[in-house]
């Protein structure tokens, strides 16, 4: 039991030191960025106003009825055979 015991805090010890190690390069990270101010900064939004949006929509709504259409025809399926 002490062996376990042992083995555990080793574990435990080595699991904070690696987790201290990444909190303290994280925070190393912070205030890194050449950017000091937000003025003149722009807002780009990717296919805004294009037809990209639709087509994923219409292939989403397909991909939707398409599984509902087969769960459906599977569980009757299984209702008429099974009873």
């Amino acid at each position: 039991m002490n062996a376990i015991r042992q083995k555990t805090t080793a574990v435990l010890s080595a699991l904070a030191l690696v987790l201290g190690m990444t909190t303290t390069a994280q925070a190393g990270l912070f205030n890194t960025s050449p950017i000091d101010t937000w003025e003149g900064a722009g807002a780009v939004f990717n296919n805004a106003g294009g037809s990209g949006v639709i087509v994923w929509f219409l292939i989403l709504l397909a991909l939707m009825l398409a599984v509902i259409i087969t769960a459906a025809r599977t569980e009757k399926r299984h209702e008429r055979e099974h009873g």
